[in-house]
């Protein structure tokens, strides 16, 4: 995990992964804050956690749910929103192809270890 020292994810991710973990019947926010979240700093769109917080949080995610799939039920949880202005032009796309076009290229506003490697 050297190579991601010094890359951080949008916050707002947290709520994602908290919102999934309330599916399972789980206390997502204080999972979440256990491993260096602070939640409600979370909703700040200027906000970002470290890439190693962010893959805590993952971690303890799947081992909390017990789901070796929580990531995609998390993805079934996304909305736009939670990636602000880059979700928004996302879902004001005109099709697939310019959706996924904005999103390859502003990944790095989400995580700036994206394309890393």
């Amino acid at each position: 995990m050297d190579a991601f020292t010094g890359h951080s994810v949008l916050s707002s991710l947290a709520i994602i992964v908290a919102d999934t973990l309330d599916s399972y019947g789980l206390n997502g926010q204080e999972i979440v804050e256990n491993v260096g979240v602070d939640f409600e700093g979370a909703k700040d769109p200027d906000n970002r956690i470290s890439f190693a917080v962010n893959y805590a949080m993952w971690e303890a995610a799947t081992e909390h749910s017990g789901d070796p799939c929580f990531g995609v039920v998390a993805a079934e949880n996304f909305n736009p929103s939670l990636i602000y202005g880059l979700g928004f032009s996302w879902m004001a796309s005109s099709n697939l192809k310019e959706a996924f076009g904005r999103m390859v290229r502003f990944q790095k506003l989400v995580n700036s270890a994206a394309g890393s490697h």
